[in-house]
């Protein structure tokens, strides 16, 4: 919503792994990531990466802007990010019990038309968000220190509650 507002490219790293895959599919980074996903395996940080740095190639994200969904969310992304020299202007973290999370993955799995495995089982979910709540302190801590542009935003309030939340901050 908020990168509609303001006319910004929305990009998770799934969306940049994917367009790696259907845009550049006979690329070593495209293959790589084919080897690893028929084999039910997820596709490392140090790859995802090199997605995120060609999806940043694109015309809109490098004259309008992008909003980055869900990254970074460990400590290695963060890394990762920084050695890229990629700064993220603000960054909210939508904060949700672990029982909505696991409601919402599984109305995503009915809903997804993904040609590719997607790793969100309620127990991935659940070691997924349990790893996230280790590191991201660390990594909110930086960003605080470092940048001042880190927002808690209460995830379990309305869309139009957490939009109007994100776009005051902004």
């Amino acid at each position: 919503m908020f990168a509609s507002i303001y006319g910004l490219k929305r990009l998770s790293m799934g969306d940049a792994i994917r367009s790696v895959l259907e845009n550049q599919p006979d690329t070593e980074l495209a293959l790589d990531i084919k080897g690893l996903l028929v084999k039910g395996l997820a596709v490392p940080d140090e790859l995802a990466i090199r997605c995120l740095e060609v999806a940043l190639m694109d015309l809109p994200c490098n004259t309008t802007g992008v909003v980055l969904d869900g990254y970074p969310a460990t400590e290695q992304q963060a890394v990762l990010l920084q050695a890229c020299s990629i700064i993220p202007i603000k960054i909210f973290e939508l904060e949700i019990p672990m029982k909505e999370i696991l409601n919402r993955g599984q109305l995503d799995k009915k809903e997804s038309k993904r040609p590719y495995p997607v790793h969100d089982s309620a127990q991935i979910l659940t070691v997924k968000n349990s790893n996230y709540k280790q590191g991201i302190q660390h990594i909110k801590e930086y960003y605080m220190m470092q940048h001042q542009n880190w927002c808690e935003v209460d995830a379990t309030r309305s869309k139009w509650w957490v939009s109007n939340k994100i776009l005051e901050e902004v």
